[in-house]
């Protein structure tokens, strides 16, 4: 397990001070920050959040498993309801199915029948279809859908020339 790196602290931190600035800072703690700065409320209240988000007091312990989890609790505080949804969609896709859905993303931009062409092919290569496949079967699968698709459209470009 490793820990964030300063770029996803520093993201994160950006997000926090969003959601801090659009509801948190006015009357956090019911009022009782007469005196405080600004910025040692916000420390607080991110830390607090980051808590609730993940488990963890300080983004040091943070690991990169974490990382969808800070981002989507932040996102929510910022109000950005489109990245709350990336980031929980990358918490709820476990390795296959973020395979699976490049995979259909792939098919989809050069016009392939997905699942069809893509379980053809695993099935002749590996004998198994897509849901049987290895993670690093279907990797492979989405190269050879990339390369395949790529020399599909350098053909139908030279056709037209």
């Amino acid at each position: 397990m490793s820990f964030l790196t300063s770029k996803q602290k520093a993201r994160v931190c950006m997000l926090a001070r969003k959601g801090w600035e659009l509801w948190a800072s006015a009357d956090w703690e019911g009022g009782l920050n007469v005196g405080v700065s600004d910025s040692a409320l916000f420390r607080a209240w991110r830390t607090q959040a980051q808590r609730e988000a993940c488990g963890q007091m300080s983004l040091r312990m943070c690991h990169q498993e974490d990382f969808p989890k800070l981002m989507a609790h932040f996102s929510r505080l910022a109000g950005d309801e489109k990245q709350e949804q990336y980031w929980m969609g990358k918490l709820v896709m476990d390795n296959t199915s973020r395979v699976l859905f490049t995979l259909k993303r792939n098919c989809e931009e050069f016009g392939l029948n997905y699942p069809e062409y893509p379980n053809a092919i695993c099935l002749r290569q590996y004998k198994c279809g897509l849901r049987a496949a290895t993670e690093k079967q279907l990797w492979s699968l989405v190269y050879t859908i990339r390369n395949r698709g790529q020399a599909k459209k350098q053909k139908s470009g030279r056709n037209h020339e």
